[in-house]
């Protein structure tokens, strides 16, 4: 808190770290953000298609965000296959917290076991 004024009649007044833009790479996986409603957030992760693993979030997104797109983009484009990075893209939709698990997998093999990447989301 924050105040202003003389001691005594002083107000306290809010202040909030949210930021209004997230853009995380795989250092932001077991890390908590504050954020506020409305924000943009891109989670942007190592990924190699080619080899059949993609990042995969969680079948139910909950309600204080919204599930916006994915898409991939190789380091280079000459070549067919390259690794790259996804990038997975979410808007804050209302206050609440949400945690956000993403699992690099084969989509088509429920037994692939793969590297969980899971970030907290504090929308206020």
């Amino acid at each position: 808190l924050v105040t202003f004024g003389c001691g005594a009649c002083a107000r306290p007044v809010p202040v909030s770290n949210a930021v209004n833009h997230l853009d995380l790479d795989a250092s932001a996986c077991d890390k908590r953000f504050l954020v506020s409603s409305g924000a943009a957030i891109r989670l942007r992760l190592p990924s190699n298609p080619g080899s059949g693993y993609s990042w995969t979030v969680a079948s139910t997104v909950p309600d204080s965000l919204r599930y916006v797109d994915d898409d991939h983009d190789a380091v280079s484009e000459a070549a067919i296959g390259a690794a790259g990075h996804q990038t997975i893209a979410l808007q804050a939709r209302s206050p609440g917290t949400a945690v956000i698990v993403a699992t690099y997998k084969r989509p088509w093999d429920p037994d692939t076991a793969g590297q969980v990447c899971s970030i907290t989301v504090v929308v206020e």
